[in-house]
């Protein structure tokens, strides 16, 4: 693992990841996610993308749009989609959490759809707290639950691990897991030379889609998973489908509006405002 940045003024850092941070959508949950360039995969929590195969994605650098879900890890909280087009995000890179010590500085960095840009500063106060045999660092940054995906960075500008809000122990304590866990993800997601995959829960091998028959079993135990193509398209209804319509009467794609549940957003065209459903 790199390590770019050498700057330990906090300002710094934060704007190093303003345009490098992901607003993640979908008819269910808001999220954030960030972009590493060195595996050109946009990274965020499993559970903010649940139930999708695409999911609408918006920065800094480049316009609305949807994207393909890539990797579901309901093990990890982890899931990986695809880059935007036409995008100019900057790079950053994952830390090693071994070199971590508690007391240490961090920043929690979020974006998400119903707030600005957010970073909140804090210590690591347990590197050791784990999960069903997963480590998490515990800290005492402050967290919205939209920042859910967002990258927790050490005082050199690296992630080291990723914010979660799997684990709520309580009010000012927050949970990453840690930038190990996510290269092991990384490389064995890897080993699918970029097909579609998902960790089983019961055995935590990955099974992906390849040229063979697709079913919603995990190729290794059979035991039930959700494989991503064959996940069900959203289907509004009610009042949902009743406002979808009107957006699209209006001409926009309602699948780019949707802003988490029952929210939309739509940007009219000649005078660059946005109105809020």
């Amino acid at each position: 693992m790199n390590d770019q940045i050498k700057d330990t003024n906090p300002r710094e850092i934060i704007k190093r990841f303003e345009d490098n941070l992901i607003q993640i959508a979908t008819p269910y949950s808001t999220g954030t996610g960030f972009f590493l360039k060195e595996y050109n995969l946009i990274i965020t929590n499993e559970h903010v993308i649940r139930g999708n195969k695409n999911v609408m994605i918006a920065g800094k650098t480049f316009n609305k749009q949807i994207v393909s879900v890539l990797y579901l890890d309901e093990t990890y909280d982890l899931a990986f989609i695809s880059p935007p087009n036409d995008h100019n995000m900057s790079a950053v890179s994952l830390g090693d959490t071994s070199t971590a010590d508690e007391g240490d500085s961090i920043i929690a960095i979020g974006h998400p759809f119903d707030l600005n840009f957010t970073a909140t500063q804090g210590i690591i106060s347990n590197l050791v707290h784990q999960k069903d045999d997963i480590s998490y660092i515990q800290h005492d940054a402050a967290l919205n639950p939209g920042n859910s995906g967002g990258p927790l960075v050490d005082k050199t500008g690296n992630i080291i691990g990723i914010n979660t809000f799997i684990i709520q122990d309580g009010h000012n304590i927050g949970f990453a897991l840690t930038s190990d866990n996510i290269l092991k993800c990384l490389l064995d997601f890897a080993k699918g030379n970029g097909v579609k995959g998902v960790r089983c829960a019961s055995c935590r091998n990955i099974s992906f889609e390849t040229e063979q028959k697709i079913t919603n079993y995990c190729t290794f135990c059979g035991a039930s998973i959700s494989m991503i193509s064959l996940i069900q398209e959203y289907e509004p209804y009610g009042l949902c489908l009743t406002v979808e319509e009107m957006i699209t009467a209006l001409g926009y794609n309602p699948a780019i509006c949707r802003k988490g549940p029952n929210s939309w957003s739509l940007q009219r065209r000649c005078h660059r405002q946005y109105f809020i459903l």
